[in-house]
This record gives C-alpha cells, sequence and structure tokens, in this order.
C-alpha cells in the first residue's frame, strides 16, 4: 500500500459511494475502528493487505480475514471492525464482473455449490495481485476510469488462479443469489410478515424457506427479526429521531411493546439506549 496513505483514527468510518474514486477506495485504519458499508450498493471486493479485521453481518454473523486475504461481501447490512491496525482496499465491483462469471460457469457448464452468503469464500492475494494493490495511490485511481483497473484486476486473477478457484469465489455474482437477495432487501421491510414477502415472491413456501436458509443462513423470520433489530439499534443510537417516530416507522403501536421488544432484544429500554446508559 501506498504509504503517503493517510491513517484515520476516527472510530467510525462510513463509506459512501461517492468516495470511492473510479470504483476503488484504499484506507489505512487503526484497531477498533468500524467501517459502516451500508451505504454502498452491489458487490464489494475486500482487499486486506495488512493487519486483520472482522466482517459483521448484522447480529447474526461474523467472520475474520487476515492480512495478504481478500474476499467478496455483499454491502447494505455489513459492517468491518478492524482488530489490528490494517491496510484495507475496497472495489465496488462493476459490470465486466458478472461477464467473468457467466464466462467461467459456461466453461464448466455447472454452478458452484457453495453460494451461501453466510459462507463467504476468501482467496489469498498472491504475490501479483498484491503488488497491484500495493501499487495503488490516489493519483494511480484518479488518473484511471474504473474499467482500466478492474480490467487489469480481472486479468491478474485469471492468471494467478485456476478457473474453478475463480469459479467459486465469484459465485455471490451468480443470478439466483443476486435476483433472490436483492428481492428480499428491496421488500422485507415495506411489509408486516413472512407470510406477505412469500405470497409476493411467487414461490410455494417450502421453496421460499429454503432458498432463504441456503442464501441468508437463517429462518426468514429469524433474519427479518435481527434486521430490524439492527436497524432500530441504529436509529436509537446514532440518530436525532424522537423516540416515537422510530417507534412509529417500525410498526408498534404503544410505547410498553416497544419497551419489551428493546429489553428482549437488546437488555435495554429506548431511552436507556438513547442515552447510552449500561
Amino acid at each position: 500500500m501506498n504509504s503517503q496513505t493517510p491513517l484515520i483514527n476516527k472510530e467510525k468510518i462510513r463509506l459512501r459511494e461517492k468516495s470511492l474514486k473510479s470504483g476503488f477506495k484504499l484506507l489505512s485504519v487503526k484497531k477498533g475502528s468500524v467501517i459502516d458499508c451500508s451505504e454502498l450498493c452491489g458487490l464489494v471486493l475486500v482487499c486486506v493487505n495488512k493487519g486483520r479485521i472482522r466482517l459483521l453481518v448484522g447480529t447474526q454473523k461474523e467472520e475474520i480475514f487476515s492480512a495478504r486475504e481478500m474476499f467478496l461481501m455483499r454491502t447494505g447490512i455489513c459492517m468491518l471492525e478492524v482488530i489490528y491496525n490494517a491496510e484495507i482496499v475496497f472495489l465496488v465491483l462493476d459490470e465486466g464482473w458478472n461477464a467473468l462469471y457467466n464466462e467461467l460457469k459456461a466453461q464448466y457448464h455447472i454452478i458452484p455449490k457453495n453460494r451461501f452468503l453466510f459462507h463467504l469464500p476468501s482467496l489469498e492475494i498472491k504475490p501479483g495481485v498484491s503488488l497491484f494493490i500495493e501499487n495503488l495511490s490516489d493519483e494511480t485511481v484518479f488518473r484511471h476510469i474504473t474499467r482500466d483497473l478492474q480490467d487489469e484486476l480481472r486479468s491478474l486473477l485469471k492468471k494467478c488462479y485456476s478457473k474453478r478457484v475463480l469459479l467459486h469465489f465469484l459465485a455471490l455474482l451468480d443470478d439466483g443469489v443476486s435476483d433472490f437477495y436483492d428481492f428480499i432487501n428491496r421488500n422485507y421491510s415495506k411489509y408486516k410478515g413472512v407470510e406477505e414477502l412469500i405470497s409476493l415472491s411467487g414461490l410455494t413456501q417450502s421453496t421460499f424457506n429454503r432458498k432463504f436458509r441456503e442464501y441468508f443462513g437463517y429462518s426468514p423470520y429469524q433474519w427479518i427479526l435481527a434486521r430490524r433489530a439492527d436497524q432500530i439499534k441504529r436509529r436509537l443510537t446514532d440518530g436525532g429521531d424522537a423516540i416515537v417516530f422510530i417507534m412509529r416507522d417500525f410498526g408498534f403501536t404503544d410505547a410498553s411493546h416497544f419497551n419489551r421488544f428493546c429489553r428482549s432484544m437488546f437488555g435495554k429500554t429506548p431511552t436507556q439506549m438513547r442515552n447510552k446508559e449500561v
């Protein structure tokens, strides 16, 4: 990583789409920092050049990634916690990655068995890819359009890894995964229960539940409950909205019901969470 990359010492870093120049973002982050990726869209390639990080998927899942390791993640519900001082490159994937995945899939005439969103495959960053990452700087990124740099990285991956390994690594790009995942994230908060989601999807209940467990690792009810809890916690602790507005936004009709929910999920009342009481 370029030695001039500034060390960020803020406790919480929020990545925004406009901050990714040509699709790339280089960060040097201190131990204890939290990187919020919820405002990014689509799939992001995360390359850990140095240090160690923890991927947090809501309150339900965590995975550890170390130096010289890269992985794909879906944005929207992911946070990254820095365990040891880290240097990280983020890349929002362009359409060329879908073409690469479909090319690999057509050659093997198979769909990777491991498409689970909750069992993310990772790759060791080999020397050729590592050199590409280390040579990146803000100046380098400014001088290129995203396709130039992403084409170069795709070519490097094809040289450094076997086609089967790449096919497995890029499995989150599969249309079946993307369509179902995006459908859930677009609609889960708009409807009162799982039954309405199933009806909207056009799938049978058994097929919907099977696909949901396959892609998300949990039952629809468990996942939606945890996701709602994540959003409520963020609104209570980070935002300035009145508690009564947050309560109504999430469909609670009275304060006692909302208090019981927060006590059962977080061990605190909404007021205690707003005041950050221990």
